[in-house]
């Protein structure tokens, strides 16, 4: 704290009481709880023990109505060394001042409400401005909620005990050398301006206005688990430790993303290659990490468990012990987390797989006395810089996957590219044929992806049925596009609807994907379907910001564990895409082109999707239309036919010989698996090709005339 001391004036503010109840019930309570209250907002957990949460007057009453027994916690504020928002820009800009060379401050924005500059501070000893290709990354956030004040003071001590020792420590600074650091004090200015500075210490969320209600809890507001699992993904309500609701301290937003703090946090994953991601969030001595929405384990657990491990068995807890070291879900799920998305998105749509972590720091968020929190920030600091020194294993440990490949034709040869590619078993590649675009007036289930839909004949716009979801709690359905729809200017989604939904609690709303992934609202303004509807209305989306791309498109409905009304009927779906035949052509495709051995017909179609061993089938290529090719009579060349091909793998040696000269040249070509030209020859005579240069392993044969072409496997052992 010494360090803090002379950087900053500290400026001692007394505080009024706090507007919400905080009260500790049971561990096992817990369940119990979210049942009668909807949501919780949970201030803190002692894993096995209790969880503090704030309820309102009246909530307090339903608890004690229900049988929850209840312990109320006394909040004394402190008038410990908690500083102001204007301190934590003053502290970053004296940093820069006296690093000039290491570090850089850059803006990501500003928020909606005070127009606060959405600050960070980069550090580097080769170049803070670049973007950090070839070093590793490393990501320190704070103060995503704005009552855990602790958390934005804590990463610029860490930078500024890092940066101090830069000049006499070697291997401080070959640390920063190395890595490519961003320091990210406060995510959520606006929140912690109105908590700290206008004394509202028990604020969590952001502040903009949604529907007569202020903030959004930042941390529900990411984008889910991008993993293709409903109850990871953004608003799935299930858990009880997220809101539709905007009165609700766990709001998640009016769709994903919608707030310019997280945005900010997205923008930062993607522009740069962070192996670890530290988020600091207040209290409970512990260090978690993804799944947070389930309790099944990610891809990566094994690592996410190392580098925890390591990084808790360095901080100290205030009272002795060290810190805990667990996957985020076993202390209760939730969705939209800042967690789960980066290492969602990360892996299944940049490629490039973030290991991000969750620090729940001190016994409580912003009542620790100056002794208490001068402890916390020494302790805190060593499982950070662990954290550094742990970029290196991340690096080579994370488990990569093939993301969606990019197809394109040469002729007779299907190519594709795509980010790991390597990183696949094999691909498949799936042959469509003869497209079919429709308005699904008889609802057809088999044209649709289905969970938690059926076909209905209770209410309808037309026909005799419509589709029906099911309405239970703690639920999430999705009726989809099977196939994606090639989206050209002008374009719009329609189809009809009657619903009654629970207002401001429950959801249905449209969404579209490029990749399955990744989904986005189509409608950021009025796309949420809740409350009754008048009748059967019709519903049309502009499809316009997808004009020349191929994308899914799907209606998704949130239910959360309270109060069922009769759901929605959906009926007349347009555009609808599907295909008379949609075959395997080839399952078990290694390498990056396909040489095609069939005759191609016109309006044929291909797909491929990589197979990863650790995930299964991956991200599904865009639809690529084949231009025609006939192989028919191609055996001949001037009413000549090969007379031999013969390949002897001892020697490595390629004969082909012919009845006679031939009259024009043919082609003999040999690929490797990555679809790279190894050999390339031309003659007009029998030729023998000596391949002794290449490694073993298997390579295409590829023999072309003017009218006439023959392919085969070489294996090379």
């Amino acid at each position: 704290m010494k360090k803090i001391l002379l950087l900053i004036s500290i400026v001692i503010t007394f505080f009024g009481l706090f507007s919400d109840n905080l009260i500790r019930i049971n561990w096992d309570d817990y369940n119990n709880a979210v049942d009668i209250l909807r949501s919780l907002d949970v201030a803190g957990f002692s894993k096995g023990n209790y969880y503090e949460i704030f309820v309102k007057n009246d909530e307090n009453q339903l608890l004690i109505n229900n049988g929850i027994q209840f312990k109320k916690i006394n909040i004394e504020l402190s008038k410990a060394d908690f500083i102001t928002l204007g301190e934590v820009y003053s502290w970053m800009d004296s940093l820069h001042f006296l690093y000039p060379l290491i570090t850089d401050i850059d803006t990501l924005g500003y928020t909606a409400v005070y127009n606060f500059p959405l600050k960070i501070l980069k550090i580097n000893g080769v170049n803070p401005n670049m973007q950090n290709d070839g070093f590793n990354g490393y990501l320190v956030m704070g103060c995503h909620h704005a009552r855990e004040w602790q958390t934005a003071s804590m990463p610029l001590f860490f930078a500024d005990s890092l940066l101090s020792s830069y000049s006499i420590d070697s291997i401080v600074k070959k640390l920063i050398d190395s890595t490519f650091i961003v320091v990210y004090p406060v995510v959520n200015p606006d929140g912690y301006y109105y908590s700290m500075d206008l004394n509202n210490p028990s604020w969590r969320k952001n502040r903009t206005l949604r529907n007569g209600y202020y903030g959004v809890d930042l941390n529900r507001n990411y984008g889910g688990g991008v993993n293709t699992i409903l109850e990871c993904e953004w608003g799935y309500a299930g858990s009880g430790a997220c809101s539709h609701f905007p009165g609700s301290d766990t709001y998640c937003g009016i769709y994903q993303a919608s707030e310019r703090e997280t945005q900010s946090v997205m923008r930062l994953i993607n522009d740069y290659d962070f192996d670890i991601s530290i988020s600091l969030h207040s209290y409970g001595e512990m260090i978690i990490w993804p799944w947070g929405s389930i309790y099944e384990g990610a891809i990566d657990s094994v690592a996410l468990s190392f580098i925890g491990t390591q990084m808790a068995s360095k901080v100290e807890k205030l009272y002795g012990g060290y810190y805990n070291a667990i996957q985020s879900a076993s202390l209760y799920p939730t969705t939209g987390d800042t967690d789960d998305w980066i290492y969602g998105w990360s892996k299944f749509v940049k490629g490039k797989t973030v290991f991000p972590f969750t620090y729940e720091i001190d016994r409580s968020f912003n009542s620790a006395t100056s002794e208490q929190l001068d402890s916390i920030y020494r302790n805190v600091y060593r499982g950070i810089y662990e954290g550094l020194n742990q970029c290196d294993y991340a690096r080579n440990n994370k488990i990569e996957l093939p993301i969606m490949p990019i197809l394109s034709q040469n002729n007779d040869t299907l190519k594709w590219t795509g980010i790991n590619a390597d990183k696949a078993d094999y691909f498949t590649i799936k042959n469509l044929t003869d497209i079919q675009i429709i308005k699904d007036t008889l609802n057809v289930d088999t044209l649709h992806k289905i969970n938690k839909f059926y076909i209905s004949p209770s209410r309808f716009y037309s026909s005799i049925h419509s589709f029906k979801d099911s309405t239970e709690n703690a639920s999430s359905g999705i009726l989809s596009s099977i196939y994606k729809l090639e989206i050209e200017a002008n374009d719009t989604f329609s189809f009809y609807t009657w619903y009654n939904i629970e207002l401001n609690f429950d959801m249905a709303f449209v969404e579209i994907s490029e990749n399955g992934f990744e989904w986005f609202p189509l409608d950021t303004i009025n796309g949420k379907m809740n409350g009754l509807s008048p009748d059967w209305i019709k519903k049309s989306y502009s499809l316009n910001d997808y004009a020349g791309k191929q994308a899914y498109i799907r209606i998704r409905t949130i239910y959360d564990n309270r109060t069922l009304f009769e759901g929605i009927y959906i009926d007349d779906i347009y555009p609808v895409v599907f295909f008379e035949t949609d075959t395997v052509y080839d399952d078990s495709v290694t390498g990056s082109i396909m040489i095609f051995e069939q005759d191609i017909f016109s309006e044929e179609y291909f797909t491929i999707t990589a197979y990863n061993s650790d995930y299964g089938y991956t991200a599904q290529s865009d639809r690529l239309m084949v231009n025609a090719l006939s192989f028919t009579n191609r055996q001949e060349i001037n009413d000549r036919k090969i007379n031999n091909i013969f390949f002897n793998p001892l020697i490595r040696r390629l004969d082909i010989n012919f009845n006679g000269q031939s009259e024009t040249e043919i082609e003999i070509r040999v690929y490797n698996l990555l679809g790279e030209k190894v050999k390339s020859v031309r003659t007009d005579n029998d030729i023998s090709i000596d391949l002794s240069f290449l490694n073993s392993g298997r390579y295409y044969l590829n023999i072309k005339g003017e009218d006439y072409i023959k392919r085969g496997l070489l294996i090379l052992r």
